[in-house]
């Protein structure tokens, strides 16, 4: 491998490896438009590895690569993020750019026998080689370049692109021709790229979550207990064999008053301890918008995923069907579509 400081040549109908690196970029926000450009780097067949490291370059670089396959490790990271820093006009044929993603083609193959798709996993799977991931961490609290950090954020694409030549030459060998990967979830990266962040009634979020902790506070008070307390709870009501949700519903006959309080007011401590400010205050960015990590094949069945935060798992049914509140259609009602738009549920 030899790294290269500069722009690519024009390279044609071959595949190359990308890979970025940002500066100032926690685990949590990676998929945010968050930190700062340090460089992309872009490997060719021949071992050349060339490196840019003025986001300016960007353009430029890529439209001396695009009639060729980009190979990248979990595309909708490098994707995303280099969307932010062409122009509009760009934005569109990087979208129909002929992909390949090294991660997900990994999960077709061996879904179900391995956990873990990372690139250090499949550097070792597939070339026999370990990857020290230590140096990552320099990009999170460094704002320039190191010799160490040149040749880590180099070896990337290297290792990449001779990893999509093994997987291409394993599926003819095995007559094994990845459709799931080439016709579901290949397809779905430019698909997830084109979903719009979501836009969050802060102000509105807030004034619920002060609103729910008054109701939880209150019924506390109004009961003279504490109805999160397992041990209190069995001491108010001693012929439940537990305090589980389930186990409450079971017995609701026998004190329905009392219960459907500890229930109500389980419901609101769910809603300020989970759903509160602090949901605010991890998960929205200053544009008011989540931006939240969609993992086209998060589950070992296959089917997607979402994290930080989770949007498919936003509360929507209240503990029982008399419930005098259901706060999971509040919480729902405070994700605002954009203008001229509507939110609609689908499901199969």
């Amino acid at each position: 491998m030899k790294i290269i400081p500069g722009l690519p040549p024009i390279v044609e109908h071959q595949s190359v490896g990308l890979d970025l690196e940002i500066y100032k970029m926690t685990e949590r926000k990676l998929h945010r438009p968050t930190g700062q450009f340090a460089c992309l780097s872009i490997a060719l067949n021949n071992g050349n590895v060339y490196q840019i490291t003025d986001q300016n370059d960007i353009p430029q670089a890529l439209g001396r690569i695009h009639k060729s396959e980009w190979v990248f490790h979990n595309a909708l990271f490098d994707l995303f993020h280099l969307t932010r820093w062409v122009p509009q006009s760009m934005v569109r044929a990087i979208l129909r750019q002929e992909i390949w993603d090294t991660m997900l083609a990994d999960q077709s193959i061996f879904g179900g026998y391995y956990e873990t798709f990372s690139l250090e996993d499949l550097s070792r799977r597939w070339l026999g080689l370990h990857t020290d991931k230590s140096t990552r961490d320099l990009f999170i609290t460094r704002e320039s370049m190191t010799v160490k950090m040149q040749k880590y954020a180099a070896l990337d694409p290297f290792r990449t692109l001779n990893i999509r030549y093994l997987q291409g030459k394993w599926s003819k060998e095995n007559q094994e021709p990845l459709n799931s990967y080439l016709d579901i979830d290949l397809p779905m990266v430019r698909t997830v790229l084109r979903m719009v962040p979501i836009r969050v009634d802060v102000d509105g979020w807030i004034a619920l979550a002060n609103k729910n902790e008054i109701q939880k506070n209150s019924i506390r008070t109004k009961l003279g207990f504490n109805p999160g307390s397992p041990q209190q709870v069995r001491k108010q009501l001693p012929f439940l064999p537990d305090t589980k949700a389930d186990t409450l519903l079971t017995y609701r006959h026998r004190a329905p008053a009392l219960i459907d309080e500890i229930l109500l007011y389980r419901m609101y401590e769910e809603a300020v301890s989970t759903y509160g400010k602090g949901w605010i205050e991890k998960n929205v960015e200053g544009d008011g918008l989540v931006y939240p990590s969609w993992h086209i094949s998060g589950a070992e069945t296959g089917r997607m995923s979402c994290s930080n935060p989770n949007m498919q798992n936003i509360p929507i049914r209240a503990w029982h069907p008399d419930a005098p509140v259901n706060y999971g259609n509040l919480i729902r009602l405070a994700f605002v579509p954009p203008a001229g738009r509507y939110w609609f549920k689908a499901d199969f």
